[in-house]
């Protein structure tokens, strides 16, 4: 069957390259039937040094014209409209406030956490590599349970509908060492986030870091499946090549492990598609 890929990133948000077009015509090349734009959202109201990694407030409205020229252009797939938000507490009200004249237009958005406030620092970025020893000082368990806590209040407020790289802290290898009592603290967050009843995204950008694996791990794809948690599919897609990495071979996987079906968004209402 064709399938979607719902979480990709352009040259907008300056650490990856190629236009929006581009990622059209790629999507179009490897015979997806949809394609999800989802750069970032501007990240403004967070601390300085994360800016860096969005476009500007001002360059978001030419985003969101340049997608539906887009889905005028191209008729042979379906463009989505999106963007990847993260939630950050101090300024999540703001956040809200700034993309509700966009609301309308999306199809779906997507929640991530790039960066937690923790132990007297403003914000600790979640997924740069020169973050690890500063993590190893402050307690690895520690930020995961934090890192953990705040996706839980991210899930609470209903804003959002895709929750993104669910494990997102062990992308440079920097694994729990109480592993039980993580897991207790991810079946929390999956209770939560049945409860609200978000989707969340198996992103396979993971196996190209160091870690060598899916967002999240195995272990919790397994336990989506089980409790019937929708899910999506994510290349996290820096270029135009990486549209749609190594998706075959991951339903293959979880066909295996009892998935049946993968959901699609259009205006921000979830369907789900019997997997073939």
């Amino acid at each position: 069957m064709k399938l979607w890929d719902y979480h990709t990133h352009t040259s907008l948000c300056n650490h990856a390259t190629g236009t929006i077009e581009d990622y059209v015509k790629a999507a179009v090349e490897v015979k997806l039937a949809e394609v999800g734009i989802s750069d970032h959202f501007p990240m403004d109201l967070l601390p300085e040094h994360f800016h860096i990694y969005a476009m500007t407030l001002n360059d978001f409205p030419n985003y969101i014209d340049e997608i539906k020229r887009l889905k005028l252009k191209y008729n042979q797939i379906q463009i989505r409209i999106s963007s990847e938000v993260d939630y950050f507490p101090e300024v999540f009200d703001g956040y809200k406030k700034l993309l509700t004249p966009y609301l309308d237009d999306f199809d779906y958005i997507i929640g991530s956490i790039h960066a937690i406030p923790w132990k007297n620092h403003d914000a600790i970025p979640v997924d740069e590599l020169q973050a690890v020893p500063l993590i190893r000082e402050l307690g690895v368990d520690q930020f995961y349970l934090e890192y953990y806590n705040n996706l839980l209040r991210m899930v609470k407020t209903n804003f959002y509908d895709v929750v993104g790289h669910l494990d997102l802290p062990k992308k440079y290898g920097l694994v729990p060492y109480d592993t039980d009592r993580i897991w207790q603290k991810v079946l929390q967050l999956l209770d939560q986030i049945e409860s609200n009843d978000l989707t969340v995204e198996i992103n396979t950008s993971g196996l190209k870091k160091r870690i060598k694996q899916e967002y999240p791990s195995e272990d919790i794809i397994k336990e989506l499946i089980t409790r019937k948690i929708p899910i999506t599919l994510g290349s996290d897609a820096h270029s135009p090549q990486a549209i749609g990495f190594r998706f075959e071979e991951l339903i293959t996987k979880t066909k295996k492990w009892g998935l049946t079906e993968i959901c699609q968004y259009s205006k921000r209402e979830r369907s789900l598609v019997p997997l073939k």
